[in-house]
């Protein structure tokens, strides 16, 4: 079983056999995050996965009241390729009415299969969101941004796993760092590689994620990641995940990541996270 490290493609994760499962995600750490979902997948058919995904999260005095999301993923296998698509809802909360909606797009294809030796792939997409929130003064104010990324993954034996991302930004409306509580995490356009939602505007990210296998059912893995983040109107910022994934049983498995985020200028931040996924 491929172990794809983009999140675009974290689906494929799956066991070919199982026709639904269930994810648990809890998110927390400095800045009093706390950052929860839920995720149920079904496959209709052999080539489709589809899901819904619920959750919420709050983070440090801008967001002391919970900021719910709402996704509905899917992917699609095309002949050697995967089509993936990610509507998202963050419904009206606070006293800043802050809300956004949007959808990511994205495809992957197969560049080199070298059998038992290896495979490379390349994963692009492409997303945009709309947003409404109120300044200090109470007035509304509309905010949009578009995401384009690339990621390239390389396999070596099913055991060594490489992937280069990088993805840039674009925005409209007035900067979302300058406002009290927008809502939209920018990590639903891109991968940015941190755990705690990023509401400013990236102008782009770019990293590399490392997995190894662990013997002896190679159903288990470490992982290890950087990612850069430069953000329109804030300082940039650097974030390095690490984590271990475990296979428990037959039919589940636990994540258990930490990531370590500072921005330019500033204390790092320690995050943590445990991700928990059963099979049926």
């Amino acid at each position: 079983m491929k172990i794809l490290l983009s999140p675009l493609l974290v689906l494929t994760l799956v066991s070919p056999a199982s026709a639904w499962w269930l994810d648990a995600d809890h998110s927390f750490g400095d800045g009093d995050l706390r950052k929860t979902a839920v995720s149920a997948f079904f496959k209709p058919s052999a080539r489709l996965v589809t899901g819904v995904n619920a959750g919420f999260w709050s983070y440090g005095s801008a967001y002391p009241d919970k900021v719910w999301t709402l996704r509905l993923p899917a992917m699609l296998t095309v002949g050697e390729g995967l089509l993936t698509f990610k509507p998202f809802l963050y419904p009206e909360r606070g006293v800043r009415d802050s809300s956004a909606w949007g959808a990511k797009a994205g495809f992957m294809l197969p560049v080199t299969n070298e059998g038992p030796d290896g495979y490379t792939q390349l994963s692009l997409s492409a997303a945009g969101a709309a947003q409404r929130t109120r300044s200090l003064a109470g007035a509304a104010e509309d905010l949009s941004a578009w995401a384009f990324e690339a990621q390239i993954e390389k396999n070596y034996y099913d055991q060594f796993f490489f992937l280069a991302h990088a993805a840039g930004f674009m925005s409209d409306g007035p900067s979302a760092s300058s406002l009290p509580a927008p809502a939209l995490d920018h990590s639903d356009l891109a991968f940015l590689g941190a755990f705690a939602p990023v509401t400013a505007e990236p102008e782009w990210s770019a990293g590399l994620q490392f997995a190894r296998n662990m013997a002896p059912d190679y159903d288990s893995h470490v992982y290890a990641g950087f990612s850069r983040i430069s953000l329109k109107s804030d300082r940039q910022a650097s974030s390095g995940i690490f984590g271990i994934r475990l296979k428990l049983w037959e039919t589940s498995s636990l994540d258990l990541g930490y990531n370590l985020y500072k921005a330019d200028g500033s204390g790092s931040k320690d995050r943590y996270k445990m991700l928990y996924q059963v099979f049926f």
